[in-house]
């Protein structure tokens, strides 16, 4: 490596300390972010900080919040972090091993979960009476902006980004409706979508409690709103797309037609090698009782007639 001239690979290559942008953060005892947040409602177009993938920090006391939290639950200072666009990187023991202890790390990842609100998505197969329906996803206030597995025929209003220059720019739609039926009800210059990225969602949350505070009879009560991310398709393949298909699983109906495609062609395969070998076998054998009948008259054996 002493002798690898770096120099020509520049153009390729990622320049040292890009997967590594420090964020000096501040918390409350609360565990809200007061300083350091990359979330600002007036700034909903890229800047250097909105547009950072790789921002971390490293003023978090994990030890000392492991060791208070209860077991089964998220830290609000890592849900607020990723919130804020911040990714948590965990570089250090958690009281011990994950073998031996694995509890705090998983309470670690929980909390890092940007989209899906906590025992979401939920598993109901075959327990609901609408369980072919709890295939779609709304974001809830409720859950801080976590999302919620909702039944598709729901009505509820539609999360609706804006196009241009702006990625941070949500829009809620006025009208309600079902998820199928929610492309329809954006605004002009909006389209139905769902949020790819953990601040993304920040500023679509932003949205709806500013809808709910503005508009609080359009809720009742229960302010909430359509992601555009379903698992119509097949279950438990979610996508984002009203009509997208699951790009690595075959559907049901796929399963029921191979079930009957192979055994159908291999019935056939069977059915034409048994054709082929009794053909084959019966003109051997006429090939062959036509040679013996040759040799027979040849050697006077075949005679006509009653012989004297």
């Amino acid at each position: 490596m002493a002798g690898y001239d770096t120099q020509a690979d520049n153009s390729i290559l990622f320049p040292e300390g890009t997967f590594e942008s420090i964020q000096n953060l501040a918390f409350s005892e609360a565990g809200t972010i007061t300083n350091g947040c990359f979330f600002d409602r007036n700034i909903t177009y890229l800047t250097g900080s909105t547009n950072s993938s790789w921002a971390m920090s490293s003023n978090l006391p994990i030890q000392d919040l492991i060791s208070t939290q209860p077991q089964n639950s998220t830290l609000p200072y890592i849900s607020n972090m990723t919130s804020c666009g911040i990714s948590p990187l965990l570089n250090q023991t958690l009281l011990d091993t994950a073998d031996t202890s694995y509890e705090p790390y998983r309470t670690i990842s929980y909390s890092s979960i940007w989209s899906w609100a906590d025992n979401e998505p939920r598993n109901v197969t075959n327990k609901a009476d609408n369980a072919s329906y709890l295939r779609c996803a709304t974001m809830q206030a409720s859950t801080h902006g976590r999302w919620v597995l909702t039944d598709c025929t729901e009505k509820h209003h539609a999360a609706c980004r804006v196009g241009g220059s702006n990625p941070y720019e949500w829009r809620i739609s006025d009208p309600s409706d079902s998820y199928t039926d929610a492309d329809s009800i954006c605004p002009s210059g909006s389209s139905f979508d769902a949020p790819r990225t953990a601040l993304e969602n920040r500023y679509l949350f932003d949205a709806l409690q500013t809808r709910a505070n503005e508009h609080p009879e359009d809720f009742n009560g229960a302010a909430s709103v359509w992601v555009n991310f379903n698992s119509l398709d097949v279950t438990d393949c979610w996508v984002v797309g009203v009509s997208q298909n699951c790009p690595y699983s075959r559907s049901a109906d796929q399963d029921e037609n191979r079930l009957v495609v192979v055994p159908t062609v291999a019935a056939v395969i069977v059915f034409v090698c048994t054709v082929l070998t009794l053909f084959v076998k019966c003109a051997g054998n006429r090939q062959s009782s036509r040679k013996s009948r040759r040799r027979r008259m040849q050697e006077g054996w075949e005679y006509e007639g009653v012989p004297s």
